[in-house]
C-alpha cells in the first residue's frame, strides 16, 4: 500500500493539523491501551464549558481490514471499515452510524482498570448495555486478558424476556488472539412464575 497517491481528505492534513490539533482548552482525560493481538482501546472523558461528554472505542486491525468502532455519550456508535490492497496499491473505506438510537436506551458504558500484584499484570476491560426494546436487552464487554499473556477477550450477550420475569440469554465468547478458532456459546432459560 505504497505505491499509489494519497486519499484526497489527507491532502493539507499536515498543514492543518499543524494549526489545530492539540490547542485544546478545555479538560480532558484519556486511557488507551493496545495488544499485541491488533486489538486497541480507547475511553475519553471530556469537559467544555458546562458540558460533559465521553466515548469508548476499539479499533481492530486483522490482515488487510481495520475496523474502527465508537461508542458515545449521544448514543451514538460510529463505525468505519478500512480495507487495503483489495487490489493493489488501493484503499477502500466504509462508514456508517447506526440507526437512531436515541429512541432506545444506551447504559454503565464502562471502562476498568484492574492490577494483580501476584502476577504483575494489567487488565483493561470495557463495556456497555443497549436496550433494543423493553424486552431485549444486548450487551458487550471486550478486555486485553485470557489465559496466556497478550490475549483478549469479546464477550456478547442477548437476552429477551419471552413472558413476563421470564428470560431466555444466549452468549457468546471469542479470543481475539485466535478469531479461526469457533467461539463459545451459552444458552440459559430462566422460567419464573
Amino acid at each position: 500500500m505504497n505505491s499509489g497517491p494519497g486519499l484526497f481528505s489527507d491532502i493539507g492534513k499536515k498543514a492543518t493539523d499543524l494549526l489545530t490539533k492539540d490547542y485544546i482548552s478545555d479538560q480532558k482525560f484519556s486511557v488507551s491501551t493496545s495488544s499485541v493481538t491488533g486489538v486497541a482501546l480507547t475511553s475519553t472523558a471530556t469537559k467544555k464549558g458546562g458540558l460533559s461528554s465521553g466515548d469508548v472505542g476499539a479499533v481492530y486491525k486483522y490482515k488487510n481490514t481495520l475496523t474502527d468502532i465508537k461508542l458515545d455519550t449521544e448514543s451514538n456508535i460510529a463505525t468505519k471499515l478500512t480495507f487495503t490492497d483489495i487490489v493493489p496499491s488501493t484503499k477502500t473505506i466504509a462508514s456508517f452510524k447506526l440507526p437512531d438510537l436515541k429512541s432506545s436506551k444506551v447504559e454503565t458504558v464502562v471502562g476498568e482498570i484492574s492490577r494483580r500484584f501476584l502476577t504483575n499484570e494489567n487488565t483493561f476491560t470495557v463495556g456497555g448495555s443497549y436496550a433494543v426494546d423493553h424486552l431485549t436487552m444486548v450487551k458487550a464487554k471486550l478486555n486485553n486478558h485470557g489465559k496466556l499473556s497478550n490475549h483478549g477477550k469479546l464477550g456478547a450477550v442477548l437476552q429477551h424476556e419471552i413472558i413476563p420475569k421470564s428470560l431466555v440469554t444466549m452468549s457468546t465468547e471469542v479470543d481475539t488472539r485466535a478469531l479461526d478458532r469457533t467461539p463459545k456459546f451459552g444458552l440459559a432459560l430462566a422460567l419464573k412464575p
